[in-house]
């Protein structure tokens, strides 16, 4: 085709269904110069004999699929995922508990948690519940370990309890002061100490008349008397360790019975002693100033008995605490026995450590309720303290001395504790 630059070539597929049409469309739309040079070149385009004509718009109705890659690391994952729950199952069913179990692990770029499923070593067991293992399966152990992160090995057969501070109980569960209208239930303290509560209250209600024949005995009185006897007997040893737990039950009445009757006795103002064995960990707790408070029955003696080389020297200077020794049992009653009342507030004067050659020292001085604070710590008090302290010293020095050294037996069940605290008995056997 010879070029001529005033011609408009206006080029179309014949084949395209409408391109005439729309040739003759825009050839009109010229002006009248230019239409008169317009010339239609027809292009024949090239034909497919595989593939049809696709429309020009995309079709959006038609359902995407995956990318390749990601649909392999989809099915990857699910591979694995299904081996390791296999392997686990395998494990735990397995009779051979020695064999090697397939691992876990996880990791994060600020962690790494390892978990491992063990059934030979002593760490912190938990055992693994599911619909398709028995109850008797294997027992599980879960390791964890973290940068910088170290866990000492732990056994739950020789675990031993931390000291640590009594809890504090409800005012329901507090055996002193009892309640207003407390009144004594004899049938209460009399169940199953039917023979011991008729002797001792025989004999309780002739010293009370010999003693204090101008104040007659109420028989809540008598009764109070009584079980304060039968608790100094023994006749219920674990009452002590149950107001020390801060629970409730009956021995919260039976406690009540016991302090209400204690409180009729004779009070001790001066100083009383025991000796312990307490827990290397206690001395952390046993800071100068402290105040421990003593929800059970706290025993001391005015003339501590022989002691062991290792032992501690507890010695408190008494305010309330009640001489027992007109209601002790005539065969093995303590005639040098003080008790303090459940909830009686000490304050740590010293404490000292034993060490090779030398005895332990802990010295308390009780408080009284105008001693004590809204947040039940010591309000200041530096004078008294100085003084108390230093007879508490010469009192250790004096006994320390005068005492027979002897060796660590078995003891009468409430002594031998440090008030405020629950500890574990070192008693030999």
């Amino acid at each position: 085709m010879p070029l001529d630059p005033d011609a408009v070539l206006v080029f179309h597929d014949p084949a395209e269904s409408g391109h005439s049409a729309l040739v003759a469309k825009l050839v009109d739309r010229l002006d009248v110069s230019a239409r008169a040079g317009a010339k239609p070149v027809p292009v024949q385009s090239a034909a497919s004999s595989t593939d049809p004509a696709e429309p020009f718009s995309a079709d959006l109705t038609a359902p995407l699929t995956p990318l390749p890659r990601l649909s392999a690391l989809l099915r990857r994952s699910e591979t694995e995922q299904s081996s390791e729950r296999t392997a686990v199952a395998l494990a735990v069913e397995d009779d051979e508990v020695d064999e090697p179990v397939e691992t876990t692990k996880i990791r994060h770029p600020a962690a790494e948690v390892e978990a491992e499923a063990v059934v030979d070593e002593p760490d912190v067991t938990t055992k693994i519940g599911h619909p398709a293992l028995e109850d008797d399966g294997t027992v599980a152990t879960t390791k964890i370990h973290h940068p910088g992160l170290s866990l000492p090995a732990f056994s739950a057969e020789t675990a031993k309890p931390l000291t640590s501070l009594q809890p504090t109980p409800e005012p329901g569960h507090r055996a002193w002061p009892v309640p207003s209208g407390f009144d004594a239930e004899r049938a209460l303290i009399r169940a199953g100490r039917e023979e011991a509560f008729d002797e001792l209250s025989g004999r309780i209600a002739a010293t009370w008349r010999r003693f204090s024949s101008n104040r007659p005995l109420s028989e809540a009185g008598l009764t109070e008397m009584v079980a304060a006897g039968l608790y100094l007997a023994g006749e219920d040893p674990d009452v002590d360790a149950k107001l020390r737990a801060a629970g409730g039950g009956p021995h919260v009445e039976f406690a009540r019975c016991v302090a209400a009757g204690l409180h009729r006795l004779p009070v001790h103002r001066n100083a009383a002693a025991d000796v312990v064995f307490p827990d290397p960990d206690l001395w952390t707790l046993l800071g100068s100033g402290t105040v421990l408070r003593e929800w059970g029955f706290l025993n001391l003696l005015t003339v501590p008995g022989t002691a062991a080389a290792d032992a501690t020297d507890l010695v408190a200077w008494s305010a309330s605490g009640r001489l027992t020794a007109l209601i002790e049992s005539k065969e093995e009653g303590l005639a040098n026995r003080v008790v303090f009342l459940p909830g009686t507030a000490f304050k740590v004067l010293e404490a000292v450590e034993p060490a090779e050659g030398r005895r332990g020292r802990i010295l308390v001085r009780e408080l009284v309720a105008a001693e004590l604070g809204e947040d039940g710590k010591s309000v200041e008090g530096k004078t008294r303290d100085n003084l108390i302290l230093t007879s508490l010293r010469r009192f250790a020095d004096r006994v320390a001395g005068a005492r027979p050294a002897g060796s660590r037996g078995a003891r009468r069940p409430e002594f031998g504790w440090v008030p405020g605290v629950t500890m574990s008995r070192k008693d030999e056997q």
